[in-house]
């Protein structure tokens, strides 16, 4: 299939690795959708997916991409054979005989699945691990989970990267490592991308985490994060991440890395102001829960801060829209919507009234903010949820890390339509002029080809 449009020649074809959708509406997928789409406006591009992709996925990235590859189009994941399960029964009380990728997987399917288990041979096995941990170089729980896709594509990526000189764009940092060590990229510019600084989310975790077991689960993730961010570093020509204060985390920790600043961005003719004429007051907060610092910004809002809030405000509603949201473990409340994997976040914005970003933790910039802002709602954040958006003023956003204050924050927009649709309009005005994808992918094409 050929990718609409013309390009100025194939001379530097793009291969575009990825291990989940990179697709709107929400989370990475964005920052993901718009810099595959950019590149493959310039050159040939190849899409390489450690995952499948269900059928909706692939009519919307197929008008985009050259060729696709992932699993389905090769061949589904091969179930163990009686001698594989044979050999993981072994591996199962001997860790020591394991790989890096099975350590992090074995350790995560317990951390999972704590009821497929006696729970005392749980914990024995948990410590016996973890000792292992503290002498074996392991890869990030998601690079474990993708490597049975990268098994399963083996020879059509080898056949891909056998004509030199071609352009190498990891979406996720963190997974070069580990796909390098599987690959020869002799001959080929490596280019990744960094969605977040990871292991210094990890980081922030271990400063707010109490249990023993949570806390030895996020070192050992912060250790492999670490190390895979530093080693991609050292392996990739340039590496993109969201902010200023990304960059020189990363300068830090590989000095002369050659990194450069593309924000998240949001498509301004996608996103459009529509007001809220229900009468009913609502707050919005939007995000893939299955990511940890989201998960923890709701968990937060609901038990320190909603509370405050419904005292004054009892009929006001909080809906929870995102990827994954059916999996948080919240217990029935009248005033607490949760929408799971919407295809569309557009109407739970339109039906918002202000929009709420809780985060203590995490990196880069929010594209929530970015998306809220251009439909034309006023924003209440923390500090760290504003965190890399420049030129943001109390004029066109409201901040506030104490729950007090957030509190008090979100009740005077309630109480206060004129100050509502002023932040709204400010706020508007504000992601229209700096940060349009249009403009930002243009830059990076500049870094990229030149």
């Amino acid at each position: 299939m050929t990718n609409p449009g013309n390009k100025p020649g194939n001379e530097r074809e793009v291969i575009f690795f990825t291990h989940t959708a990179p697709l709107p509406p929400i989370g990475g997928g964005t920052r993901s959708f718009y810099t595959l789409k950019s590149l493959a406006q310039q050159r040939k591009l190849t899409l390489v997916v450690f995952t499948s992709l269900k059928e909706n996925e692939l009519a919307l990235l197929q008008p985009v991409c050259d060729k696709i590859l992932c699993i389905d189009d090769v061949h589904p994941l091969k179930n163990n054979s009686a001698e594989n399960k044979i050999k993981t029964a072994f591996k199962f009380v001997m860790p020591f005989l394991m790989s890096s990728y099975e350590l992090n997987g074995r350790l995560l399917y317990f951390l999972r699945n704590p009821a497929h288990t006696f729970s005392i041979f749980n914990n024995v096995f948990f410590f016996w691990l973890f000792l292992w941990f503290k002498f074996r170089k392991t890869y990030p729980a998601e690079v474990y989970q993708a490597t049975k896709s990268m098994d399963a594509l083996n020879n059509e990526i080898n056949e891909l990267l056998k004509p030199k000189g071609k352009l190498l764009f990891f979406d996720f940092n963190y997974f070069l490592p580990a796909v390098s060590k599987r690959f020869d990229f002799t001959g080929h510019t490596i280019i990744c991308n960094s969605q977040n600084v990871e292991y210094d989310i990890f980081k922030q975790s271990l400063q707010i985490e109490t249990k023993f077991t949570n806390r030895a689960w996020l070192k050992a993730q912060y250790r492999s994060m670490r190390e895979a961010e530093m080693t991609s570093l050292t392996l990739c020509s340039k590496v993109f991440c969201c902010s200023k204060k990304d960059k020189e985390t990363y300068q830090l920790l590989q000095k002369g890395a050659a990194v450069f600043v593309v924000p998240n961005g949001v498509d301004s003719h996608y996103f459009t102001p529509a007001f809220n004429e229900d009468s009913t007051m609502s707050l919005l907060f939007t995000g893939t829960m299955n990511y940890f610092p989201n998960q923890q910004a709701v968990a937060w809002f609901i038990t320190k801060i909603f509370p405050l809030i419904l005292t004054k405000h009892p009929q006001l509603i909080f809906t929870i829209a995102g990827k994954h949201a059916d999996k948080l473990m919240l217990d029935a409340h009248p005033n607490i919507r949760v929408v799971a994997n919407p295809e569309d976040m557009r109407p739970y914005f339109r039906a918002a009234s202000i929009y709420i970003v809780p985060l203590q933790l995490g990196g880069g910039t929010r594209l929530k903010i970015l998306e809220a802002a251009a439909m034309g709602l006023p924003v209440v954040s923390t500090h760290r949820g504003a965190e890399g958006l420049e030129n943001l003023d109390s004029s066109n956003i409201l901040l506030a890390d104490d729950e007090q204050e957030f509190a008090r924050a979100i009740q005077v927009l309630i109480e206060n339509k004129e100050m509502r649709e002023s932040l709204a309009s400010n706020l508007n005005a504000w992601v229209n002029e700096w940060y349009s994808w249009e403009k930002i992918c243009s830059n990076m094409n500049e870094i990229v080809f030149n």
